[in-house]
């Protein structure tokens, strides 16, 4: 055989080919020797040193069993513990044994008749070993597909619109539409599967044509899992979810993704943003807003939903208007930054105002949802000097000298009862010094107006008291004054 080989002692296996690290180690045993190994562990020992040798590396390894079964038959006086077993116990024990060798342990085993087919394996091995250096083991997960050659006779067209018959709901008519163009199966799931969305182009496809019984989507769908399998309906699902989603029409699910592919695309892309609702808007203007927001929820959460709750809380106040609330959340995106801007204002009121250009009825509206206490205080003050006839500039302005009622009291009290600082007149005529260094540009008339309406109310004595928390209360409050008056 033009083998070049050597006699020596091997320690692990019969024969050793090739050269390291990449040797195949052969073990070599006879019928009767395997089943005799079993008994005694010898197949054990042997297999275990081999492939503690290749580092348990399985491909190294192959077991050649070598003779006919039928040597099983024949007495062996040498191995006596094998003399209770009948022919039919040892040829089950031997073909366990190889079964075991190939399934369990992963070891390659050929079989030979005697000791020349042997020697024909081991020259296979040698000639095939450069060609097994160079190739990786073959993967069996993919087909090759031969070329399709129609039959003597046979018209390709109307064997494929057959075949797509086949499917349930694909009438004949269908099927030779759908066939058109193609000559067999392969082109036609090319083409399928070369569009970016499948069912659709089933359904485009089988509906052309006059007089064309229209192709249902749900067989479309159907056709496009048999041919392709479940992952081409990928898209179709995606739509199918979207349409699912209350006030989502089915024009809209096909835009929506068209523009996003994919459901995860289209999750990051609504976490990523701060007002998901808003992004939407400005990709798709048509869909409407409570759709947006099931929408938004369905894929995001509820928690994506908080700026656009916030916006509508502003929204929902008497006096702001859909444009003035949009403005003031950009500007201010969560609750926090908005209470911190009106804080920062001498006047809260004021300060909203400037927001958005409200007007006076959305600025107390907005101080009074979102701040409360001193700034509701501050507030109900300014209404109260304002109900007096003194203007909205003037009362604004003493309340940001006082800031306190009993201060202002005090002030008026003392401006009334200072008979040489009554007796003072301006430029501009019948105008008084409320404090010290400071004018208020208030009349005799207002000051005591003022001074009578805040006693007659009791404010002073209850100064400690809580303010009404509602703008309603704010009102009423006003209207029992004018009653009073």
């Amino acid at each position: 055989m033009e083998i070049p080989f050597c006699v020596e002692t091997l320690r692990v296996g019969d024969v050793i080919l090739g050269s390291f690290p990449y040797e195949i180690y052969i073990e070599r045993k006879a019928v009767c020797d395997l089943v005799s190994s079993v008994f005694d562990c010898r197949l054990v020992n042997q297999i275990g040193n081999q492939l503690h040798h290749t580092e348990y590396c399985r491909l190294q390894s192959l077991v050649i069993v070598e003779g006919d079964f039928s040597e099983l038959n024949q007495p062996m006086p040498h191995l006596r513990h094998l003399k209770k077993l009948s022919y039919e116990g040892l040829r089950n024990l031997a073909l366990a044994t190889m079964v075991r060798l190939s399934l369990r342990d992963q070891l390659p085993v050929l079989r030979s008749d005697n000791l020349q087919g042997t020697a024909e394996l081991i020259n296979v091995i040698s000639l095939e070993y450069p060609k097994l250096l160079k190739m990786r083991p073959l993967q069996y997960g993919s087909r090759k597909e031969r070329p399709f050659r129609s039959r003597r006779g046979e018209n390709p067209k109307e064997t494929l619109a057959s075949q797509l018959r086949c499917v349930r709901g694909v009438s004949e008519q269908a099927g030779r539409r759908l066939a058109r163009n193609h000559d067999h199966v392969q082109s036609f799931l090319s083409a399928m599967l070369a569009s970016a969305d499948p069912v659709q182009w089933l359904v485009d496809k089988a509906n052309i044509g006059k007089n064309s019984s229209p192709l249902r989507r749900p067989t479309a769908v159907r056709l496009a899992e048999t041919l392709a399998g479940k992952d081409t309906l990928q898209r179709e699902n995606f739509t199918s979810s979207l349409e699912a989603i209350q006030g989502i029409s089915r024009t809209s699910a096909t835009a929506l993704v068209g523009h996003f592919s994919t459901r995860e695309n289209m999750q990051q892309f609504l976490e990523g943003q701060q007002d998901p609702v808003g992004a939407l808007s400005e990709l798709f203007p048509r869909l409407s807003r409570p759709a947006k927001v099931s929408l938004v929820e369905e894929l995001a959460g509820k928690e994506a939903l908080a700026f656009e709750e916030y916006r509508q809380r502003i929204a929902s106040l008497n006096g702001i208007s859909e444009a003035s609330a949009a403005k003031i959340s950009e500007q201010y995106p969560d609750a926090t930054s908005l209470c911190k801007a009106l804080i920062s204002e001498l006047d809260p009121v004021f300060g909203a105002m400037k927001l958005a250009k409200l007007n006076t009825t959305g600025a107390l509206n907005l101080v009074t949802e979102f701040l409360d206490g001193s700034a509701l205080t501050y507030v109900a003050l300014v209404n109260d000097i304002a109900k007096v006839g003194i203007s909205s500039k003037k009362a604004l302005l003493l309340a940001n000298k006082f800031r306190s009622r009993r201060k202002l009291c005090e002030a008026l009290k003392q401006d009334l009862s200072d008979k040489s600082q009554r007796s003072q007149r301006s430029q501009r005529g019948r105008m008084r010094k409320v404090e010290s260094g400071e004018r208020s540009r208030l009349t005799k008339v207002q000051m005591q107006r003022l001074l009578e309406s805040l006693d007659k109310r009791g404010i002073v004595e209850r100064e400690n008291v809580k303010y009404p928390s509602s703008i309603l209360e704010l009102q009423l409050c006003s209207w029992n004054h004018r009653e009073q008056l």
